[in-house]
């Protein structure tokens, strides 16, 4: 025997594309911003025309109650582009304010149009800016300080880095030496 149909749950709405895209990524967060979920999903920055699916469909899931749309201001880091506000989703259940929302990054630079700059090239600026902090905090450290276990810890975690910033070290020397023997060979 069915069962009557007005004792059926009813069926929730099926989801569009950039609204499961949506829901898949705010199942693994708190809150999203829109257009970074739609560059992570495409792998690039997006069109227009996809921004504007998206933003639709992020207002859908809001109209569904399956998120909150929160509109976070900032200014963008292009000078050409001026003040951008940024269309962010949170799940309904959590409270966000404006500092928690601050904090997180919804934005990228390439998903704001601009291009990244080649992995080696950005992997040598952070271990640069890393080295530069490490460098301020060990001189801010006073040895004496520290209880035995402490200070092995932290010897062994310095040893350990320094371990693997030799052997980098030893191989971009290796890769100078490279190139200027193929200088010297051209110059000859």
């Amino acid at each position: 025997m069915e069962p009557r149909p007005e004792s059926r749950p009813p069926e929730s709405p099926r989801l569009g594309r950039w609204q499961r895209v949506l829901a898949d990524a705010l199942d693994q967060n708190l809150a999203i911003g829109v257009r970074a979920a739609v560059a992570d999903h495409l792998g690039r920055a997006p069109t227009r025309a996809e921004l504007t699916a998206a933003r639709r469909a992020a207002h859908g899931l809001a109209a569904l109650g399956r998120a909150r749309v929160l509109h976070l201001p900032g200014a963008d880091t292009d000078a050409n582009e001026g003040d951008r506000t940024y269309l962010v989703l949170a799940k309904p259940n959590v409270i966000m304010n404006a500092t928690h929302l601050r904090a997180r990054r919804f934005v990228s630079s390439d998903v704001a149009g601009r291009e990244r700059p080649p992995q080696p090239a950005q992997a040598a600026r952070n271990l640069q800016r890393s080295l530069r902090n490490a460098t301020a905090g060990a001189r801010l450290v006073q040895a004496e300080g520290f209880d035995s276990k402490s200070a092995a810890y932290l010897a062994t975690s310095l040893a350990d880095g320094l371990e693997e910033l030799h052997r980098l070290k030893r191989r971009l020397n290796r890769r100078i030496r490279r190139n200027q023997v193929w200088l010297d060979l051209g110059s000859s």
